[in-house]
């Protein structure tokens, strides 16, 4: 369910997929990210590192023009690139545990998402993402309403 667009004072956290389907046509999700972006544009938005490295992997950039249109629209954007420093080492023995001691396999990436949740320092108010499963337990935990699941 995409809501119309979020308070100023809510902050959106971003999931890497949104940003791929977004510039990518061919993605499945591609024209849902359209109609949620222009939704989330005048919020805060927070960009954690890991999202950045899953967004501007290789294969996004061999495509010039997809490149062209995010080096356009990040400085217009409200944001906040998200260190993940803090999080570091506890999400990768938590992914590595869940993932050999629980069955459940979450990225690395996916697993600071959940401890950027966690942390009230940084007041998220929405989840932008197309995973919602992987993040239902602490959206609903911590109130963070879920764009686009």
């Amino acid at each position: 369910m995409v809501p119309q667009a979020p308070s100023i004072s809510k902050r959106v956290l971003t999931d890497a997929g949104l940003w791929i389907a977004y510039y990518d046509s061919k993605d499945k999700y591609h024209a849902l990210a359209v109609q949620i972006m222009p939704r989330i544009q005048g919020a805060m938005i927070l960009l954690p590192w890991p999202i950045l490295y899953e967004t501007l992997r290789t294969n996004f950039l061999k495509r010039p023009k997809n490149v062209s249109l995010f080096c356009d629209q990040l400085p217009r954007l409200n944001h906040v690139k998200v260190p993940d420093d803090a999080y570091r080492e506890k999400a990768l023995i938590e992914c590595l545990d869940w993932a050999t001691r629980n069955g459940r396999q979450l990225s690395l990436a996916d697993v600071v998402l959940r401890y950027i949740m966690q942390d009230t320092a940084w007041r998220v108010g929405y989840l932008a993402t197309f995973n919602g499963k992987d993040f239902s337990d602490v959206c609903a935990k911590k109130r963070i309403e879920i764009i686009a699941a």
